[in-house]
């Protein structure tokens, strides 16, 4: 993407020391046809917040900064509503592409909600309701 290629995703060093880890157990157990579900991955790498939730922002931090490496050994994640796995071919990426671009197109649509929230006319509108 050009005019981001001097910004890194920053992770902690707790889960720098498991990536490696997650990897090997992404390419052993989960497939496109049987993702691992965020609740099966948190247990698995104890990935639990302070109150002992499961840590679904640390997950997705560490599968976002193994992906913007784009290293073929590490960087092939792929994702759905149902989970995450490793992906296999083109087609595989595909609908990991898809999953995304429906993730950047709900933001979208949610800053522009709140963009709208500010503009004149909203104001307007509920000055004279």
């Amino acid at each position: 993407m050009e005019g981001f290629e001097h910004i890194e995703i920053g992770i902690t060093p707790e889960l720098r020391a498991i990536a490696d880890e997650f990897v090997a157990y992404l390419k052993t157990y989960a497939t496109i046809a049987k993702p691992l579900s965020h609740r099966v991955l948190c247990h698995r790498f104890d990935l639990r917040t302070k109150a002992g939730r499961y840590n679904d922002v640390a997950l997705r931090g560490l599968v976002n900064w193994l992906r913007a490496k784009g290293d073929p050994e590490v960087s092939r994640i792929g994702s759905t509503g149902k989970g995450y796995y490793w992906i296999h071919n083109e087609d595989e990426a595909e609908k990991t592409y898809s999953h995304l671009n429906s993730r950047i197109i709900g933001t979208r649509i949610a800053i522009r909600g709140i963009k709208q929230s500010f503009s004149q006319e909203f104001q307007q509108e509920r000055l004279s309701l």
